[in-house]
Order: C-alpha cells, then structure tokens, then sequence
C-alpha cells in the first residue's frame, strides 16, 4: 500500500511517462516489480529512456544502476549488473514500508 501516481505525455510517436511511488506498507507481494497499463504499445520492449529524480529507501542501499525496460504493457524494474554480477528484476525485498522513486521513461510508438 501507498501513494502512486502517474502521468504521460505523447507527442507525435514520442511517449512519456512520469511516476510517483511511495510506500506505507510492503505487504506480501512476490515476482518482479512493475508498473503495468503503459498508454500505448513500445515499437521495441527494451529501447527506453529512463531515468529517476529521486530514489529513497530502497535496498540495497547502494543502487549503482536501475534500468527501467519496457516489457509488453509494463514497466519492469531492474538492479543492473556490477561487473561481477547480472541484473535482476527488483522484488519486494528490494523495499522497505518507507521506500519511494520518482522518475519516468520514454518511448517510441506506432499509434
């Protein structure tokens, strides 16, 4: 449970998309991080933009990259890969009851 909250903006083919996530409570969700009902199809799932303005309370604590891919109708969440390690998709243990990001992604699409 929490706060979130979103917003596009589609100009020509050119989509964008902005959120706010904040949690009050993790509960007990498994899988992989998403956030899902993106407005229009990608051309390609893993060519985004993405970025963040402001990322609290996740773990680890020291992030050194979240990728933001697009995957079908979703926006996946991943820990990138360290140069001893592969990314791997952000769960529930990758929060805390406090955590929260801002940030967005954009995209290309054909409608």
């Amino acid at each position: 449970t929490g706060t979130f909250a979103g917003t596009y903006t589609k100009i020509g083919k050119q989509v964008s998309i902005f959120f706010g996530i904040g949690f009050t409570s993790l509960g007990s969700a498994t899988g992989s991080f998403s956030i899902s009902g993106i407005p229009f199809a990608p051309i390609h799932a893993n060519r985004v933009i993405g970025g963040f303005g402001y990322i609290h309370r996740c773990t680890p604590s020291s992030i050194p990259h979240i990728a933001t891919p697009l995957d079908g109708s979703a926006i996946s969440f991943y820990l990138a890969g360290t140069s001893s390690n592969n990314a791997s998709a952000m769960t529930n243990s990758s929060f805390t009851s406090s955590s929260s990001m801002q940030g967005g992604v954009t995209y290309e699409t054909n409608s």
